[in-house]
């Protein structure tokens, strides 16, 4: 079987590693499995298997993959097309009808769009919400990384006798956890994740000042994205040089978990939270904000890990020191819960909905 999978890119995304992942597992069992991609940049590229077939649309902007898209759907006939994320949902559609494709086609919605949207322009609402309510019905199938997100395209407006199947994100595991480091100074506080809008890292940062007056620990925050001037200049005004540190992008992540004690994840919103799951896989307890969605899913509503409410600085703070000081969480019943979302029991799943849509 051939799939077909459709991106912007392969920087260094939520949404980009979880199909990275889905992939090489795939080739893995046998699938033929093409990345299409705008543009055929970022550091994922590195991760695909050699076996994965990359095709460059050349598209600087999304309206102008409509018809390379169309073209390359009308030549290789895939089996299955997934189009990741919403608008490339709609321009997967438009091709589809363009090339007269008989293959099937998958929306797959990684983020709460209702939130995500509330930063964009009257237009690009009202498209969205357009395209959910009239559009997505024509899908084959749609696919959700959390029942949160499900939620929310029924909110927007998606036809309630459609039904999209809930997959969480397949997340790699470790088979061996590193063991921490004895050498370090101070406890670790890590958090993973772009830097951008939506993580509010900046929350963090300044949840972490009221911290370090009660417990000695050092924050570490790997990613890159447009807001580091900002994150930076927040470290700065508050003094916080010699306790928080911003290395960029680190390619074995693992390395960063095993240095950590705590993980904290300060997003306004989520489609699931990836690297929850993987501070779990290593070991690592969890304080995360209770955002839509994903996060109350992966920890069960506090069982696996402590929720707090978006936004308050006071109560993240709070949280970070009581877990320090009490590490309430068991590393080994943190392991068990993140190998419910084992790359093969995820890709699994998938392999179910292919054979049925094709079948």
């Amino acid at each position: 079987m051939r799939i077909s999978i459709l991106l912007p890119d392969l920087r260094g995304g939520g949404a980009e590693r979880v199909f990275v992942n889905l992939a090489n597992e795939l080739v893995v069992r046998g699938y033929h499995i093409d990345f299409v991609l705008l543009n055929t940049v970022g550091e994922l590229l590195c991760d695909l298997d050699s076996e994965i077939n990359v095709v460059d649309l050349c598209a600087n902007r999304i309206r102008n993959a409509i018809s390379p898209l169309a073209k390359y759907l009308g030549a290789e006939s895939p089996d299955i097309l997934i189009a990741a994320m919403w608008p490339l949902t709609v321009v997967s559609y438009i091709s589809a009808k363009l090339a007269c494709f008989k293959g099937k086609v998958i929306f797959s919605e990684h983020s709460t769009l209702s939130i995500a949207l509330r930063r964009k322009g009257f237009v690009s609402r009202i498209a969205l919400s357009w395209s959910i309510r009239y559009l997505y019905r024509y899908a084959d199938a749609i696919h959700v990384v959390s029942s949160g997100v499900r939620a929310d395209l029924f909110e927007l407006g998606l036809p309630a006798r459609l039904s999209p199947k809930v997959i969480y994100n397949p997340v790699y595991t470790p088979r061996k956890v590193q063991t921490r480091s004895t050498e370090l100074k101070l406890p670790v506080v890590l958090n993973v994740g772009a830097l951008k809008e939506a993580k509010n890292q900046e929350l963090l940062i300044r949840s972490f000042s009221r911290v370090i007056k009660q417990v000695p620990a050092e924050l570490i925050i790997y990613g890159e994205g447009e807001m580091r001037g900002r994150l930076e200049q927040v470290i700065s005004e508050l003094g916080l040089q010699d306790y928080v540190r911003m290395p960029g992008f680190l390619g074995n992540i693992s390395e960063g978990y095993a240095t950590a004690n705590l993980f904290v994840l300060s997003s306004d919103w989520e489609g699931f939270g990836n690297v929850i799951v993987e501070a779990m896989a290593h070991g690592v307890p969890v304080v995360s904000t209770n955002c839509k969605s994903g996060p109350s899913e992966i920890l069960n509503n506090g069982e696996y890990g402590v929720l707090v409410p978006v936004n308050d600085e006071k109560l993240l703070a709070e949280a970070i020191v009581k877990e320090l000081k009490e590490r309430k969480f068991d590393s080994s019943l943190l392991i068990r819960r993140a190998s419910d979302f084992s790359v093969d029991k995820i890709c699994s799943q998938f392999v179910d909905l292919f054979q049925k849509l094709v079948s």
